[in-house]
């Protein structure tokens, strides 16, 4: 006898009037116990329309052989068969499998996503893996694995990503430079075009490089004074005394926005030298008509113009 295929319809010899032992009888119109080597599969003498009588023994019968469905589970992909895959004809999306729930899912347009089949009390959910071939099998496997250990955990893969991406996306936006800037907007309309960006480029220079980057909760109040006590060794007293108001007022905004719990840089009021302050020498009355000329050709203020023009 021929080998047999999971569905086909073929030709089977027969032994006299039975097959391998049972009776035709016994099959007719039902699905009956096959001995050992035929395990799996189900007969019916249904004839297709072939009397029985025209059988004869010894003969031929025609008879449809249709294998018992089995789960054994999917044969794994290969990177080959992933990167040759192409779209089905019919424009309906296309699966390849692997094994533990990852397949590959192939749009009509070409599109090629990793994608992981799960349960979560009860319902079937879909876990995004990654696009081929930027995200390999090889890495599509590690992170199928990783989301089966927090399924072990109890924990639901989506859910899990889900509150990671919020957790960096609050991290990012608290930040000491994320602060730095939102105050700056907010303040920054009732400020002078020069004096605006006069501020910005202080917080820049002196503050960024080396806050820029961390959560403002974590900054304590060394770390804050060990950075301004840089500008004051370099002798800008002054510049280190307003980075030290404008990081307060920063903090401040942070404490109303839930972004911080205290403000390091109140803590360090007497913290920073004093600068001293040196008046200027007075105009003479014959340098008063140039003063007033100047005054006429530099970029100031409105209200500073109008200051001027009352004294």
């Amino acid at each position: 006898m021929r080998p047999i295929s999971a569905t086909s319809s073929c030709f089977l010899r027969c032994e006299g009037n039975d097959f391998h032992g049972i009776p035709l009888s016994a099959t007719k119109r039902r699905q009956t116990r096959f001995p050992k080597g035929l395990a799996g599969f189900s007969f019916s003498t249904e004839f297709h329309g072939i009397p029985r009588s025209t059988a004869p023994n010894r003969g031929y019968i025609w008879a449809y052989i249709r294998r018992h469905r089995r789960h054994t589970g999917p044969t794994p992909l290969t990177n080959l068969v992933a990167t040759n895959s192409k779209p089905r004809s019919d424009g309906r999306q296309l699966k390849l499998f692997d094994s533990n729930g990852l397949f590959l899912l192939i749009t009509p347009a070409g599109g090629k996503y990793w994608r992981m089949k799960y349960r979560w009390a009860g319902k079937e959910k879909l876990l995004a893996l990654g696009v081929f071939p930027e995200v390999s099998l090889k890495e599509a496997r590690t992170k199928r694995d990783a989301a089966r250990t927090l399924l072990v955990d109890h924990i639901d893969p989506s859910t899990k990503r889900r509150s990671d991406r919020l957790a960096a996306r609050f991290a990012a936006e608290s930040s000491f430079k994320a602060l730095a800037l939102e105050w700056h907007r907010t303040k920054a309309s009732g400020w002078a075009p020069r004096h605006a960006e006069s501020v910005l480029k202080t917080l820049e220079i002196y503050l960024f490089p080396d806050l820029g980057a961390l959560p403002v909760a974590d900054i304590e109040p060394m770390a804050l004074l060990e950075v301004l006590r840089k500008v004051e060794r370099t002798g800008k007293l002054d510049t280190a005394k307003r980075l030290r108001e404008r990081t307060q007022a920063i903090f401040r905004l942070a404490i109303q926005t839930g972004r911080a719990k205290y403000n390091p840089a109140a803590e360090l009021t007497d913290a920073l030298q004093a600068a001293v302050s040196q008046p200027r020498v007075a105009l003479t009355l014959n340098q008063l008509p140039d003063f007033l000329a100047a005054l006429k050709t530099i970029d100031l203020t409105p209200q500073t113009r109008v200051l001027f023009a009352v004294m």
